[in-house]
Protein backbone atom coordinates (compact mmCIF):
# COMPACT_ATOMS: atom_id res chain seq x y z
CA UNK A 1 0.00 0.00 0.00
CA UNK A 2 2.97 2.14 0.60
CA UNK A 3 4.17 2.24 -2.97
CA UNK A 4 0.88 2.86 -4.37
CA UNK A 5 0.36 5.69 -2.01
CA UNK A 6 3.71 7.22 -3.68
CA UNK A 7 2.40 6.44 -7.03
CA UNK A 8 -0.74 8.54 -6.54
CA UNK A 9 1.55 11.43 -5.42
CA UNK A 10 3.87 11.28 -8.09
CA UNK A 11 1.16 11.36 -10.33
CA UNK A 12 -0.38 14.38 -8.81
CA UNK A 13 2.85 15.97 -8.72
CA UNK A 14 2.92 15.24 -12.51
CA UNK A 15 -0.37 16.73 -13.41
CA UNK A 16 0.29 19.93 -10.90
CA UNK A 17 3.76 20.68 -12.81
CA UNK A 18 1.80 20.10 -15.95
CA UNK A 19 -0.93 22.42 -15.33
CA UNK A 20 1.60 25.25 -13.88
CA UNK A 21 3.86 24.76 -16.81
CA UNK A 22 1.07 26.13 -18.86
CA UNK A 23 -0.29 28.87 -16.58
CA UNK A 24 0.37 31.77 -14.98
CA UNK A 25 0.20 33.81 -12.39
CA UNK A 26 -1.71 37.82 -11.13
CA UNK A 27 -1.19 39.35 -8.04
CA UNK A 28 -4.46 41.95 -9.32
CA UNK A 29 -7.21 39.35 -10.87
CA UNK A 30 -9.63 42.10 -10.46
CA UNK A 31 -8.53 45.98 -10.74
CA UNK A 32 -8.69 47.09 -7.18
CA UNK A 33 -8.40 43.31 -5.10
CA UNK A 34 -5.10 42.29 -4.38
CA UNK A 35 -4.41 38.81 -4.28
CA UNK A 36 -2.21 36.14 -5.75
CA UNK A 37 -4.08 33.85 -7.90
CA UNK A 38 -3.72 31.53 -10.95
CA UNK A 39 -5.07 32.45 -14.21
CA UNK A 40 -4.98 30.24 -17.42
CA UNK A 41 -5.74 26.59 -15.54
CA UNK A 42 -6.78 24.21 -18.52
CA UNK A 43 -10.58 23.08 -17.83
CA UNK A 44 -9.14 19.35 -17.69
CA UNK A 45 -7.90 20.27 -14.43
CA UNK A 46 -10.23 17.89 -12.96
CA UNK A 47 -7.63 15.11 -13.40
CA UNK A 48 -5.69 15.90 -10.94
CA UNK A 49 -8.36 14.10 -8.60
CA UNK A 50 -8.04 10.71 -10.43
CA UNK A 51 -5.09 9.39 -8.87
CA UNK A 52 -6.78 10.30 -5.84
CA UNK A 53 -10.26 8.36 -6.85
CA UNK A 54 -8.32 5.51 -8.08
CA UNK A 55 -6.18 5.06 -4.89
CA UNK A 56 -9.20 5.48 -2.31
CA UNK A 57 -11.13 3.06 -4.31
CA UNK A 58 -8.45 0.62 -3.91
CA UNK A 59 -8.57 1.18 -0.19
CA UNK A 60 -12.14 0.74 0.21
CA UNK A 61 -12.20 -2.37 -1.74
CA UNK A 62 -9.69 -3.96 0.37
CA UNK A 63 -12.06 -2.39 3.70
CA UNK A 64 -15.07 -4.68 2.20
CA UNK A 65 -13.00 -7.65 1.48
CA UNK A 66 -11.78 -7.64 5.01
CA UNK A 67 -15.09 -7.12 6.47
CA UNK A 68 -16.85 -9.68 3.80
CA UNK A 69 -14.11 -12.36 4.99
CA UNK A 70 -14.41 -11.21 8.65
CA UNK A 71 -17.86 -11.78 8.41
CA UNK A 72 -18.02 -15.19 6.11
CA UNK A 73 -15.46 -16.38 9.44
CA UNK A 74 -17.93 -18.68 11.65
CA UNK A 75 -17.08 -17.34 15.18
CA UNK A 76 -19.35 -18.65 18.07
CA UNK A 77 -20.58 -15.36 19.74
CA UNK A 78 -20.43 -15.94 23.04
CA UNK A 79 -16.85 -16.53 22.86
CA UNK A 80 -16.10 -13.50 21.26
CA UNK A 81 -12.62 -11.34 23.16
CA UNK A 82 -12.02 -7.86 23.30
CA UNK A 83 -9.56 -8.36 20.00
CA UNK A 84 -12.17 -9.84 17.82
CA UNK A 85 -14.81 -6.90 18.82
CA UNK A 86 -11.63 -3.88 17.99
CA UNK A 87 -11.60 -5.50 14.62
CA UNK A 88 -15.03 -5.09 14.06
CA UNK A 89 -15.14 -1.93 14.75
CA UNK A 90 -11.79 -0.92 12.66
CA UNK A 91 -13.53 -2.60 9.82
CA UNK A 92 -16.89 -0.81 10.30
CA UNK A 93 -15.05 2.29 10.59
CA UNK A 94 -13.44 2.11 7.27
CA UNK A 95 -15.82 0.83 5.23
CA UNK A 96 -18.25 3.86 7.11
CA UNK A 97 -15.48 6.70 5.93
CA UNK A 98 -15.80 5.58 2.08
CA UNK A 99 -19.39 5.31 2.22
CA UNK A 100 -19.49 8.73 3.68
Amino acid sequence: MGSGFVVEIMAMAAILAAANATSGSTNEPIPGLEFCTNTGVTNSFYVFWLPVLCFECILCSLAIWAGVRRSRNNTNPLSVSNKIRLLDVLIKGNVGYFLV
